[in-house]
């Protein structure tokens, strides 16, 4: 027959046994519930990011049609300026030229008359000569 203390031995070491049995059991069901639970997690973040990145799309896009939609007004009143500032550049170099054809005329016709003056023509000079304006 065993002694007590050779039946509290085994009994020990059978209950060693059995709790790293447990452990090991627990450690692989929780391993295991973690993996699954992490699994379900990740596809429900791909999911969820997924709609959000929809909707910033969705989002995007309207904004981009209100911008789109204040800067016609803009952009036909730029195109009206532009066209304002070619008209009236237009109307500048007509202007010039017709002003510098004026300044030549006025400074052949002083020409003319200083020509007139230095060949002592009577026509020229004085309150009768043709830059003066009379004839």
């Amino acid at each position: 027959m065993k002694s007590a203390a050779d039946l509290a031995r085994e009994r020990d070491h059978a209950l060693d046994l059995v709790l790293e049995r447990l452990r090991s059991g627990f450690d692989n069901v929780a391993g295991e519930a973690l993996r699954s639970n992490s699994e379900v997690f990740l596809q429900l973040a791909r999911q969820v990011l997924g709609q959000q990145q929809e909707l910033a799309v969705r989002n995007l896009g309207d904004r981009e049609k209100a911008v789109e939609a204040m800067l016609v007004p803009v952009r036909e009143a730029l195109a009206r300026t532009h066209e304002q500032i070619a008209r009236i550049e237009k109307e500048r170099a007509e202007s010039f030229g017709a002003l510098r054809s004026s300044i030549e005329g006025v400074a052949l016709a002083s020409r003319l008359c200083n020509a007139r003056r230095a060949t002592s023509s009577p026509r020229c000079g004085g309150p009768r000569c043709v830059a003066s304006g009379a004839r």
